[in-house]
């Protein structure tokens, strides 16, 4: 059986979110690994940066690393 082919995030039934400390450092580690990530880049929302991916049920899942807080 294969996966469903669609888009990212309008189409997805769900998608699994793991916070990292250090996204680029787990990119590169996932890359080494044969991952394939969804972007070229990271995205970034107003909570942090993200990178997608999807497993070999063509589920979304994403590598999230939040903002760090600044100190006023």
């Amino acid at each position: 059986m294969t996966g469903v082919n669609y888009e990212h995030g309008y189409h997805s039934n769900s998608t699994l979110l793991f916070t990292v400390k250090n996204l680029d450092s787990k990119i590169k580690q996932f890359k080494a690994h044969g991952v394939e990530f969804i972007h070229k880049t990271p995205n970034m929302n107003r909570w942090g940066r993200y990178a997608a991916f999807r497993d070999p049920s063509n589920i979304v899942h994403e590598l999230f690393e939040l903002h760090t807080q600044q100190k006023d």
